[in-house]
């Protein structure tokens, strides 16, 4: 009796952790997501700049 419910309370642990890995999983997927939506962002910034450059540097000559 007493290893059973040693052994429900070290499951009921383990499920516990398990749920707690999921969700900081899950965090952290979504923060690689948005890290990549802002890199992606500032990218798009960057190669708008770039062109803007070219296009002054066009315009001058």
């Amino acid at each position: 009796m007493n290893f059973e419910k040693k052994l429900a309370e070290r499951d009921s642990r383990v499920t516990d952790l398990e749920r707690k890995l999921s969700e900081r999983n899950s965090a952290v997927m979504d923060f690689e997501k948005q890290l990549a939506d802002d890199r992606a962002h500032f990218k798009r910034i960057k190669d708008k700049m770039q062109f803007n450059e070219r296009a002054k540097f066009t315009i001058y000559i």
